[in-house]
């Protein structure tokens, strides 16, 4: 499995890219919800003026 998925890579790079990126996407989009999230809901997160 390893060796077809070199020999993929090494024929092809941007069918590994596209996968990638979205992969990428994703994690910083959870990444920026979560953050969203606890800003809006943390009762204990202090207001800075």
């Amino acid at each position: 499995m390893l060796t077809g998925a070199t020999t993929l890579f090494l024929r092809d790079p941007i069918q590994v890219f596209y996968p990638g990126t979205v992969l990428i996407l994703i994690v910083l989009c959870a990444s920026f919800l979560g953050d969203g999230l606890r800003d809006a809901l943390d009762p204990r997160q202090k207001i800075a003026d």
